[in-house]
């Protein structure tokens, strides 16, 4: 398991990076758990929704998973089969039963399960057995291993430097994993990009969601079928 950063270092380095990075762009302006001290007031150029308290800055949150043990060794004995098992989660002190938890990821994903870690990163659907059912509004977040990055950071600060210039990115926020009551790692927790990530940042799910494949681009092609782009919703 990866080393665990302390609060207060991520929070400053983080802050500063930001503060830096929008700066820039405008031309004017261990094994234990990381403590979570006192949120901050979230700001964000996205509309607001109920789930938005989860995702304060300058926090870190704590995840709860709760999964049968025989689930959990099948997930860690074929972890690319991304299979959903049945699991109790608990995000920041709000519990939901019967929610899809998996592995996720591609390149990442298979690097880790062809090393000696079993740090993946997760997926948990909060409507996969029952439908409707969504935490506070979300229906969907994944939580992020932060592959090949000891800085912790580089994610958190893509998206935050893209919200500084206006684009329309998921929330985040740090987050300590914990897999049946034992700490799993630190890890990055992401809004998906989904039903209700759509609602919030753009009034309805209407229309069409794509999902784009390892090289795929935008680029016209005459003719093309873009195999490549998945209709997600």
């Amino acid at each position: 398991m990866n080393h665990i950063l302390k609060r207060k270092n991520i929070t400053a380095l983080a802050l500063a990076l930001v503060l830096l990075f929008s700066t820039a762009i405008t031309g004017c302006t261990s094994t234990n758990p990381v403590n979570n001290g006192d949120t901050g007031q979230q700001t964000s150029s996205t509309k607001t929704s109920d789930y938005a308290s989860i995702f304060e800055k300058d926090s870190i949150i704590d995840i709860k998973v709760q999964v049968a043990d025989e689930d959990w060794k099948s997930m860690l004995d074929n972890p690319t089969a991304e299979e959903y098992k049945n699991a109790t989660v608990t995000v920041d002190g709000v519990t939901l039963k019967n929610v899809g938890f998996r592995t996720k990821g591609n390149l990442t994903l298979r690097s880790v399960a062809g090393s000696d870690s079993d740090r993946y990163s997760f997926r948990i659907k909060m409507d996969k057995y029952e439908e409707g059912q969504n935490l506070l509004g979300l229906d969907e977040l994944v939580v992020n291993n932060m592959y090949s990055d000891p800085s912790y950071l580089r994610e958190y600060l893509s998206y935050e430097a893209l919200r500084e210039i206006g684009a329309t990115v998921p929330q985040a926020v740090f987050a300590n994993i914990y897999i049946n009551d034992e700490l799993y790692g630190f890890y990055l927790c992401v809004e998906a990009i989904d039903d209700s990530f759509l609602k919030n940042n753009f009034g309805s799910n209407d229309g069409n969601l794509y999902k784009q494949e390892q090289g795929s681009t935008l680029e016209y092609a005459e003719g093309s079928n873009y195999d490549k782009s998945e209709l997600k919703v």
